[in-house]
């Protein structure tokens, strides 16, 4: 039986090597992906000017005026002290062809006190330069720079593989003889030794070291993929689940997209008040229109909490653009047990649960996580006719 599991977890560990170390490798950066975009492009996130900050609005509407092709979909309402306002943008329809324009960007940088447009890109281009690197490194760890579907299953599945791959190397890590622990802190420990004795310890104790971490990664990795067509079902026979705002509304097409009769400005000031009647303490900071569904929504956090990616999330209102009726809210850690659950896979997958040391902890694992692979696949090198030697064949029955 466990020379079973040994040929399961090698053959699957193979399988997975290349997925698993770009994944481990991207993700130890991307825990920071924040910050790292900021330093590498000061001149599109860092701002000289002080003063009073111009209306966003305003800004928005002025971007639009210069390309009329362009709709801003993404608005910073407000900007810490020296940071640039960013505006997302999306493609209008060419009243010509019926489809959306063709642009080259879909982020400018603005400076919100005079009004100066500080640069643009498009985020996740297949480009890898200073400008476009994090955003690039962003679309490879999240979708293998598949499509939406493709990616989605593709990753879904490795993240299931992976979760069973970590149990079966646990189990491989556990000594069959007695005394138990005496034999199994070997596991948690890399010895001096042969080149090969040395790579299978630290594929040993990387694994039993961050194992827990691990599980965690691959399960939120499935939750994050997965979540509609499998974790969510699943997630509903144990817990009533919330619906979304976004599954009470048919998703339109992209090139038959929802105009607003409502504008934003008009949904800013009923989303304060009815943010300061619920005892929400943030101020509106980020506002975001979905085209295809006609919906606003509208974000209350700290200007300096980089746009509300720490701890579990922010709260959001959600209000119609053809009417301006608020629709619902979402609060994070609110709700069921399965609401809790499903709002705590994107911070426990990117270490913004944690601050810092969670960002740390979860680089870390991604690094851990590249280890495992690129070791698995150096011993598997060793047990080849042109590699094997005695230390390989005297470890392969337990490796």
């Amino acid at each position: 039986m466990r020379l079973a599991f040994v040929a399961l977890h090698r053959y699957v560990g193979l399988s997975l090597a290349v997925f698993l170390t770009l994944l481990g490798l991207t993700g130890s950066v991307l825990a920071f992906k924040e910050p790292l975009d900021e330093w590498l492009n000061p001149r599109l996130f860092r701002v000289a000017s002080r003063g009073t900050a111009r209306s966003p609005l305003d800004l928005a509407a002025r971007l639009e005026e210069a390309d009329p092709r362009a709709r801003v979909t993404y608005v910073t309402l407000r900007s810490a002290p020296g940071l640039s306002a960013i505006f997302g943008i999306q493609p209008r329809i060419d009243p010509q062809t019926h489809h959306p324009f063709d642009l080259d960007y879909n982020q400018v940088f603005v400076d919100p006190m005079s009004g100066e447009s500080l640069g643009r890109r498009y985020y996740g281009a297949m480009v890898v330069d200073r400008k476009h690197v994090i955003p690039w490194l962003y679309r490879l760890h999240s979708s293998m720079l598949l499509s939406e579907r493709g990616s989605q299953w593709l990753l879904g599945i490795i993240a299931f593989v992976w979760l069973v791959h970590s149990c079966v190397g646990l189990y491989l890590t556990l000594p069959g003889a007695s005394p138990f622990f005496r034999r199994w802190r070997r596991a948690w420990v890399v010895n001096k030794g042969s080149a090969f004795q040395m790579t299978f310890d630290v594929h040993r104790a990387a694994g039993s070291w961050f194992w827990a971490l691990l599980i965690i990664m691959a399960m939120t990795g499935l939750g994050l993929r997965l979540a509609v067509p499998l974790v969510r079902p699943v997630l509903a026979r144990l817990s009533p689940l919330t619906p979304l705002i976004f599954d009470r509304h048919v998703e339109r097409p992209s090139d038959d997209p929802i105009e607003p009769v409502v504008l934003l400005a008009d949904v800013i000031a009923p989303a304060e008040r009815e943010a300061a009647r619920r005892g929400w303490l943030d101020p509106a900071s980020s506002s975001e229109y979905f085209p295809q569904f006609g919906i606003y929504s509208v974000r209350f956090h700290p200007p300096s909490d980089d746009d509300g990616q720490w701890g579990f999330g922010v709260p959001s209102l959600y209000f119609d653009a053809t009417n301006g009726r608020l629709l619902g809210e979402k609060v994070p850690r609110a709700g069921t047990a399965a609401d809790v659950v499903m709002d705590a896979q994107f911070p426990l997958h990117t270490g913004h649960i944690g601050g810092l040391a969670g960002r740390i902890v979860v680089s870390m694992t991604g690094l851990a996580t590249a280890t495992l692979a690129i070791s698995g696949v150096m011993m598997w090198l060793r047990r080849t006719p042109l590699g094997k030697s005695p230390a390989s064949r005297r470890l392969a029955p337990t490796a």
